[in-house]
């Protein structure tokens, strides 16, 4: 069972899923749980425990807007991370230049 909250959050986090097209595997990866469970808990299976609600929060939080003029909004940045291997790569690629270079 859920509190309205509860309810809250989940019909939020389902929200922003579909709007980003994530699936519920990459959700459960961001939040550190396993799908089975996010699946469980966003059915109203399961109660949304004091571990996985702030997680699921930070999820639909407002995201900053990266700088530069129509920059992607770090939501976008971590959508894209998800569903590319290859941008996963190359972001790993410029954060060992950054750290070699600081």
């Amino acid at each position: 069972m859920q509190n309205a909250t509860d309810a809250e959050l989940i019909k939020a986090v389902e929200r922003y899923r579909t709007e980003h097209g994530l699936s519920q595997q990459a959700i459960a990866g961001r939040i550190g749980c396993n799908q089975g469970h996010l699946s469980k808990v966003l059915a109203g299976k399961v109660r949304l425990s004091r571990f996985l609600r702030p997680r699921l929060a930070s999820l639909t939080a407002d995201r900053p807007t990266m700088p530069g003029p129509s920059g992607p909004t770090a939501a976008e940045v971590l959508d894209a991370l998800d569903k590319s291997q290859d941008f996963r790569d190359m972001v790993q690629a410029a954060l060992k230049l950054v750290h070699k270079n600081a």
